[in-house]
């Protein structure tokens, strides 16, 4: 049911924590960042755990715990069955945004600097044009390559950026959705923005897409002494050769067919399967030139049953901080 959790707009902010395979250390520590960030303004915080129901009901603990400690801020914590990001993303815009002037969208593995919040929503007064903003990577192998190709050319990064509330409601009223099982989820939504939801009638401008390089966030990076980590580096370099098809797939549907943003096909094994049969030449080039793309190809082949991806999200903890009532569970 579309914005079945409203609010009726009394939030100034909201705030989506997107969280599946984080330690509950960890994701407790973005929660209290984006507090800190919030502090002051009246601020719906929702935590969509996506997969992990156990993880879902340690962050629940984690916010009956913070309880009359800081106000004007609501915390509530979602569980969803799917674990994809993109899923997370398209139940938030859909099922639990309540309406506010801005969303902000934060992973969760990060923590946002203090001042992260009012910088981002000073940048988007400043330019009343522009439908959304990121802050810059600090931390990382990449993160100075990253941060000087967005300062230099615009875009946006998954990590931490911000939608105004406008553009999320105007989403929901075109019914977008993106694929699931989407790798390169934030990269088609900010594509999705830098044609200004139409690529028919509007051209590709990365202006719409700030970027404010006093915006940051802190992380723990990889490292490859420790085996876990060394484990999600070969998932992610699987994952990034699916990205590459995933690029193509995208320019094929905005850039080159300019099809609405709503006709995005289910899945992304729906996208780039298509791709692929209408593109074979430029397919076959991708494919030589990144040989583990023929694997993330093949893998895409194989059926998934996104049947659990339609089932709503459920709210396990509702927590009014600064509030002396019991919080509800």
């Amino acid at each position: 049911m579309v914005g079945q959790h409203s609010n009726g707009g009394q939030f100034q902010w909201s705030a989506a924590i997107v969280s599946a395979r984080e330690t509950i250390a960890t994701l407790a520590a973005s929660i209290d960042a984006v507090i800190r960030a919030s502090s002051g303004t009246r601020t719906q915080i929702d935590v969509i755990v996506n997969g992990n129901h156990r993880l879902a009901k340690e962050a629940a603990e984690h916010a009956h715990s913070l309880a009359g400690m800081n106000p004007p801020i609501d915390l509530r914590i979602w569980a969803i069955t799917t674990g994809d990001k993109a899923n997370a993303l398209n139940q938030y815009i859909h099922e639990i945004y309540s309406g506010s002037e801005i969303a902000f969208f934060v992973d969760g593995y990060a923590q946002v600097a203090p001042d992260a919040f009012r910088l981002m929503a000073a940048g988007l007064a400043e330019r009343p044009d522009a439908l959304a903003i990121s802050g810059i990577p600090t931390v990382g192998r990449t993160a100075r390559t990253q941060a000087q190709r967005m300062i230099r050319g615009g875009g946006g990064h998954g990590t931490l950026n911000a939608l105004r509330g406008s553009v999320c409601l105007q989403l929901r009223e075109i019914n977008f959705r993106l694929p699931l099982g989407l790798y390169r989820v934030d990269g088609l939504l900010f594509a999705v923005l830098a044609f200004n939801l139409d690529p028919a009638c509007n051209s590709w401008d990365l202006s719409r897409l700030l970027v404010d390089p006093s915006v940051t966030w802190s992380f723990r990076p990889l490292t490859l002494w420790r085996l876990s980590d060394l484990q999600s580096y070969a998932k992610r370099l699987l994952r990034q050769a699916q990205g590459l098809l995933e690029n193509q797939a995208f320019r094929q549907h905005l850039a080159i067919e300019r099809k609405p943003v709503a006709a995005l096909p289910r899945s992304a094994a729906e996208l780039i399967n298509s791709w692929l049969a209408a593109s074979p030449a430029r397919a076959l080039s991708t494919l030589l030139r990144q040989p583990l793309s023929l694997f993330a190809a093949r893998r895409l082949r194989q059926p998934q049953d996104w049947a659990d991806a339609d089932l709503s999200p459920e709210m396990i903890a509702s927590v009014s901080l600064g509030d002396d009532r019991r919080p509800e569970v």
